[in-house]
Formats: structure tokens, sequence, C-alpha cells
């Protein structure tokens, strides 16, 4: 919700600080069914580059 909120109302630097919040919040709550996903995630700065940008990249075309 905060991340919504502040897409809407702010700039998008700001966005993007609430997102990357937002998407470890989510990123821990799937470690229990999808063990390899959060460990890729955080053990490959690679792939966290690109699943963060990608994922944010999406949320902005939604609105």
């Amino acid at each position: 919700m905060a991340y919504k909120n502040v897409r809407q109302h702010s700039d998008k630097g700001n966005a993007r600080i609430e997102y990357d919040k937002a998407l470890l919040r989510v990123v821990t709550s799937i470690m229990k069914y999808d063990n390899q996903l959060f460990k890729e995630f955080m053990d490959n700065d690679s792939f966290k580059h690109w699943m963060t940008a990608r994922v944010f990249e999406l949320t902005e075309t939604v609105r």
C-alpha cells in the first residue's frame, strides 16, 4: 500500500525506495514456498538487479 501511495503522490526516486522495500517483503514471504528463488535473489547480485529492475518497470506501466 505504501508503494502504491508514493507512486501516486511522489517522485520516481521515492517510489523506487518504497518499491525496493515492498519487493524484499514479497521475496522474503516467498522463501517458504520457493527457497531457490529466495536464495538466488539474496545471493546473486545480477539476478537481484535484473528482477528488481524488471518488476519495477512492469509496475510503472500499470499506472
